[in-house]
């Protein structure tokens, strides 16, 4: 299939390693997206919080979805995504595994905005 899926796009003219990194780079953010997505969804809490958190989980359903559908067209082109989540940052501008912070500087505060 890989070799069949690469020829195919060859024969269109464009560069399949080229095509490969930015599927793997776009792979990569969505699937950072999706974390951020998940973290701030957690964070979202009280009755502020309520509507704001289906507005994340739609985006962290589409960005899900996303990475859902890449993977497979990086594997159909012999391609392979990143082996562990270590790996993910050097392909998105985002630091690994730091949690959004809220509006006080504090993590885990992202949804009491605006309380006193």
């Amino acid at each position: 299939m890989a070799k069949v899926a690469r020829e195919m796009v060859e024969k269109s003219g464009t560069n399949v390693n080229e095509l490969l990194e930015l599927l793997v780079k776009n792979a990569a953010a969505e699937l950072t997206s999706f974390y951020y997505y998940t973290i701030l969804r957690a964070n979202l809490i009280g009755l502020e919080g309520e509507g704001l958190k289906e507005i994340a989980e739609a985006a962290r359903i589409e960005d899900r979805n996303h990475f859902e559908a890449l993977v497979p067209r990086i594997y159909e082109l012999g391609g392979q995504a990143s082996r562990g989540y270590k790996e993910v940052p050097r392909y998105v501008r985002l630091p690994a595994g730091v949690a959004a912070q809220g509006p006080n500087g504090h993590q885990g505060d992202a949804g009491r905005a605006g309380r006193s």
